[in-house]
């Protein structure tokens, strides 16, 4: 894949509070796992 936008490091600062990364991590995973258990058609 190609970047639309110049990666900068500006882009590495978050403000998010650790609770809240961790969720969105968690989220992340569970969807990628869900959708990679639908493609090799396991049961999740």
């Amino acid at each position: 894949p190609i970047a639309t936008h110049p990666f900068t490091v500006e882009m590495e600062m978050d403000d998010y509070p650790i609770p809240k990364l961790k969720q969105l991590i968690w989220n992340k995973t569970t969807t990628r796992r869900t959708t990679k258990s639908k493609l090799q058609g396991a049961s999740p």
